[in-house]
């Protein structure tokens, strides 16, 4: 076999990419036919949030018209988007930029000698107009976003930029939750134009249909691979890499699979979860055929009390609704954890 055509670790592009309605292409296509300046991307922990993101950028960054600012969501996005943009080739040729020490952290810029510019708002405006008269379009990408106020004043001033039709756009990944109270927030309501893609799990014959390719082995086995992962982007990339290192058998590492997805991905799932959603997503791993009525009967809830839990729970892609009055875990072997982790918080 060639190089090991899968990777286990989150946020880093595999060698092989399962497709989806939505890809790196048509986000780029919908940006330059203008039908599209904003794109999120939603999805749990796992699920290919970095990976696209990631795609959209490596195919713009080396290209001539395009400069690409990635912005962390911990520190003043403005300022750190208006300081990359203005060190960038041809925006310098154009602008000084002058950092000022003081508590304030303000900067300033001259533009064709003109007076300096400290107001943030105005100096954004400024250099993407400098952009736009050099022909360049600016993409920001935002992962892992959150809605604090760093967040919000960068979006808000984006969409500003955005009705003045300057050469701004935007991808932003965020975990369902998050991604949520972004786009409730009333300050945000644009967002709800962009285009919206919420990551699933992929389809199981395409991903037995790669495994047999990829890692040529027989149907059979490629098809009971694809079932274990439940279509899980991460479990998928998981699991093809450890069954290539394991020389194409699955059965010899499926014990180290679920130890890998328990460490790497179930822990962070678990530690944000609430005390009260982790004894309903326990619930629902002991209840007989996850069943609505059983769930209820172990933590001794009313309708009322049950429908809260479970709907958050799906809105944050952990469980879903597989039939009436019948939910599931979205997560291969997540019950087990569950099961493990819980009984050993109660001992």
């Amino acid at each position: 076999m060639n190089a090991n055509p899968y990777s286990p670790f989150l946020g880093k592009m595999p060698k092989r990419l399962m497709s989806t309605p939505i890809d790196a292409e048509n986000i780029i296509d919908n940006f330059i036919k203008g039908s599209a300046k904003t794109c999120m991307i939603s999805g749990v922990l796992g699920m290919g949030k970095t990976t696209m993101l990631s795609s959209v950028a490596g195919r713009l960054i080396n290209r001539d018209d395009w400069i690409v600012i990635d912005l962390k969501t911990h520190i003043n996005m403005i300022q750190t988007f208006n300081i990359t943009l203005a060190a960038k080739p041809q925006i310098n040729d154009t602008v000084k930029i002058e950092k000022v020490r003081s508590h304030l952290n303000i900067i300033k810029i001259h533009i064709n000698n003109e007076e300096p510019i400290t107001n943030e708002a105005v100096i954004m405006c400024k250099l993407l107009e400098v952009a736009a008269r050099c022909g360049k379009k600016v993409l920001v990408t935002i992962d892992d976003a959150i809605c604090n106020d760093y967040v919000k004043s960068f979006l808000s001033l984006f969409n500003r930029m955005r009705e003045k039709k300057l050469p701004i756009y935007l991808v932003l990944a965020a975990a369902n939750d998050n991604m949520l109270m972004i786009t409730k927030d009333k300050s945000l309501t644009f967002i709800r134009g962009a285009i919206i893609i919420e990551l699933g799990n992929l389809n199981i014959a395409e991903l037995s249909d790669d495994y047999e390719s990829a890692l040529n082995i027989d149907s059979g086995m490629a098809k009971e691979m694809a079932i274990i992962t439940n279509g899980y982007p991460f479990a998928y990339q998981a699991l093809g890499n450890l069954t290539y290192n394991a020389g194409g058998d699955y059965r010899f590492i499926k014990a180290d699979f679920k130890k890998f997805l328990f460490k790497n991905i179930y822990d962070n799932i678990y530690d944000e979860l609430s005390q009260k959603d982790r004894q309903f997503v326990y619930a629902i791993a002991i209840a007989e055929e996850r069943k609505a009525s059983k769930i209820k009967e172990v933590l001794s809830l009313r309708q009322n009390e049950f429908s809260p839990y479970r709907k958050r729970l799906i809105e944050k892609g952990i469980i879903e609704s597989v039939s009436h009055g019948v939910v599931d875990f979205t997560l291969p072997y997540f019950d087990e954890y569950v099961a493990r982790k819980y009984s050993g918080e109660d001992s």
